[in-house]
């Protein structure tokens, strides 16, 4: 039964800690070191430090050949 319009329950298989808020250079090497294909990055919307840390995940994902894409993609594969 679908309720809310959920599908599915998505998990991460990358987790920042960022809610611990332990500094922009740690979330960026937590997230960077653990990012395998397929990956679902959770970070939170509450971290202060969350927004500094974006541009260089995202910058060093591309870099390893990452792209982005919106969960009902990511679940087609």
């Amino acid at each position: 039964m679908v309720q809310h319009g959920f599908y599915y329950n998505i998990m991460w298989t990358v987790d920042t800690l960022d809610w611990k808020e332990p500094g922009v250079d740690v979330i960026v090497s937590r997230t960077l070191n653990n990012a395998k294909p397929g990956a679902i990055v959770l970070m939170h919307v509450g971290s202060r430090r969350t927004p500094a840390a974006l541009p260089a995940i995202i910058s060093g994902l591309r870099q390893q050949g990452c792209r982005f894409v919106a969960a009902p993609e990511l679940l087609r594969h």
